[in-house]
């Protein structure tokens, strides 16, 4: 199911099949260019050549759709949220620096035959055997995995506390 399909089934009267739509990607920035996911092996290695023996980063945005039904549908002064035809739009991101280890291309061509770097920003999985290239990273693991736990956490219990998220259903 789309999200355009959910949003539809939640402009019907009285219907409110979800509580909260959760949206995430993530990209790799390297020397002042991002790196989305690989479009084939060749693709794949340069990506992994460029971030050999190097520092970059990896950014994943995060947005939270909530519906807000009736007369209380309002954003609180002073917030970064919004609200789009009756739903409550928060966005935040997460950026964590990754530092690799020098790759030599035997390494490099063996990742790839393995198929791991396809559909992944940058062309790796740190949480895979990828995890053997990188000698340190500042910031959130999980958000170079794809979905910042921490942040998500934290914004969540917001929303609860903020009266979007109700509790009681």
């Amino acid at each position: 199911m789309d999200v355009m399909h959910i949003l539809e089934l939640n402009k019907k009267p009285g219907d409110r099949p979800v509580d909260l739509i959760i949206s995430a990607d993530t990209v790799v920035e390297a020397g002042g260019r991002i790196l989305e996911k690989p479009d084939d092996a060749a693709h794949a290695k340069l990506m992994l050549q460029s971030l050999s023996g190097t520092l970059h980063h990896v950014h994943t945005g995060v947005v939270l759709v909530v519906p807000q039904l009736g007369p209380a549908a309002r954003v609180p002064p002073g917030s970064q949220d919004s609200l789009e035809e009756g739903w409550l739009v928060r966005s935040f991101s997460c950026s964590t620096q990754v530092e690799f280890e020098r790759l030599d291309n035997d390494t490099i061509d063996a990742y790839v035959k393995n198929g791991e770097p396809f559909g992944k920003a940058g062309a790796y999985a740190i949480q895979g055997l990828a995890g053997s290239f990188v000698r340190r990273i500042d910031g959130c693991f999980y958000s170079v995995v794809g979905f910042p736990v921490n942040e998500f956490c934290k914004q969540l219990l917001r929303l609860i506390d903020e009266g979007h998220l109700p509790l009681d259903e």
